[in-house]
């Protein structure tokens, strides 16, 4: 009997967490059996609730968000989780023999070695999906058991190539003369960065765009022809929903004077659906965007990195022609037509990478990927 594959994810981080949603979805569709867990469902209640306060302190500054990013890294996540509440999920998984975890947050990983020292397990086998290009801060603290997992690359700064792929849609790019002449702009799943600040510029230089709100009254001040989208600032990752599963972040466009219709899918996040009809995505380089632009075939202008992993995500789109700096494409002139090169070294090699989720066998000890 195959073990259930169990997904750990963060909903802090959506870079982490969409992707993690979407390789269940398709392990699901392949009939295995297969399970997310949020980190943020166990930690001690009093520090979930303040996670609201530090996300908007993120997002109205970037550099407050950067030195908490550097906080984390000094920070054992096991001081801030329920004891109660993991010791459940633990004898849980034993009761269920679950053996096999796909580690998408680093700051799973001592609790997984919790898990295999309190039922004296030899034989859990702990594979590493990387979202990004080089160690993000969550697997930065515990080199060792990074060591001792397998690692699997969606992308590799080292070696300069793209190895594995989340396959986000079925459907085939929008070839780039039938796209909108408009760039999607954002801050990730936090809304962070410095994107905000580039909007003016952007405007002044006559380049259209699809905002992705952070506010529903950011609407309200756009220009013609602009569209804004937004997530449902009242749906949470940790929470799950009346079916008990944890799904993609509910979506609407945002028109001023109606009242937005949140909605999802099961099988991806609709900001994709935006995505796909753009020329480029514009947004600080994290993994969850890389993922994004190689399944639509959109490049990416890269704003500032948050973090030395995010800079190295940016400089291997740059190097396979996926991307572009905003610095560089603004000595272009802010040029949609400069896009359409990169659009076509996208649409060249994504047929070339490795499927995860079509490919991954939870029968092997140590995945083939």
């Amino acid at each position: 009997m195959t073990s259930t594959v169990t997904l750990l994810c963060s909903g802090v981080a959506l870079g982490v967490y969409i992707p993690a949603i979407k390789l269940n979805y398709q392990l699901r569709q392949r009939g295995l059996s297969s399970e997310v867990a949020v980190l943020e469902t166990y930690i001690v209640e009093e520090k979930r609730n303040k996670i609201g306060t530090t996300k908007r302190e993120f997002h109205h500054s970037f550099k407050f968000a950067l030195k908490g990013q550097k906080l984390a890294l000094a920070t054992d996540i096991r001081d801030s989780l329920d004891d109660r509440l993991l010791a459940g999920l633990l004898e849980r998984w034993n009761a269920d023999g679950r053996r096999v975890f796909l580690v998408f947050s680093g700051f799973w990983l001592p609790i997984l070695e919790l898990y295999k020292m309190r039922y004296r397990l030899t034989d859990v086998r702990v594979e590493i999906i990387h979202i990004d290009a080089d160690y993000s801060p969550s697997f930065q603290n515990y080199p060792d058991l990074c060591a001792q997992s397998n690692n699997v690359w969606l992308f590799h700064y080292e070696s300069g190539r793209v190895i594995n792929e989340i396959v986000v849609t079925d459907e085939a790019p929008v070839p780039f003369a039938e796209r909108r002449s408009s760039c999607i702009i954002h801050g990730g799943g936090w809304g962070m960065g410095t994107y905000q600040s580039k909007i003016p510029e952007l405007r002044e230089h006559g380049v259209l765009l699809d905002i992705l709100a952070y506010y529903p009254e950011e609407a309200d001040h756009g220009r013609a022809g602009e569209r804004f989208f937004m997530s449902d600032p009242a749906w949470s990752p940790w929470l799950p929903n009346e079916q008990g599963e944890h799904t993609f972040p509910p979506f609407a466009e945002l028109v001023p004077g109606t009242e937005p219709i949140y909605r999802n899918v099961p099988h991806y996040h609709l900001l994709i659906d935006v995505a796909r009809v753009n020329k480029a995505i514009i947004s600080k380089p994290g993994g969850s965007t890389l993922v994004d632009s190689l399944a639509t075939a959109t490049p990416i202008v890269f704003l500032e990195p948050f973090g030395p992993h995010e800079q190295k995500n940016a400089d291997l789109w740059v190097k396979l022609g996926f991307g572009i700096s905003y610095e560089a494409w603004r000595q272009t002139g802010f040029s949609l037509n400069h896009l359409e090169g990169l659009h076509t070294n996208l649409q060249r090699n994504r047929t070339t990478f490795h499927d995860l989720g079509r490919n991954f066998d939870a029968t092997k000890n140590r995945s083939q990927v």
